[in-house]
């Protein structure tokens, strides 16, 4: 299971989506694979209306969970962002 939230934003709101592994596209669910190897840094942002990403995946062995401010993100992850975030 992936538990996505984005927070903040101009009018700070919210949205959370929970979506199965197995109902990714092949390319999205390769790119979770090669997650654990993306650096990420999740300190405050410097961006007044950024948006903060939280990605959990939940996996058989194991949790793993990611925060990035938005002007954190990396190419590594930028399309899984952009796929969670259109659901």
């Amino acid at each position: 299971m992936i538990r996505f939230k984005r927070e903040g934003g101009f009018v700070g709101l919210s949205k959370t989506k929970e979506v199965d592994e197995k109902d990714l596209p092949e390319d999205i669910r390769e790119l979770l694979d090669e997650l654990p190897e993306v650096k990420v840094r999740s300190g405050k942002s410097v961006r007044r209306d950024g948006f903060k990403y939280t990605i959990e995946i939940e996996g058989e062995k194991r949790t793993r969970k990611y925060t990035i401010n938005e002007e954190d993100v990396t190419a590594a992850i930028a399309p899984l962002i952009t796929y969670l975030d259109k659901l």
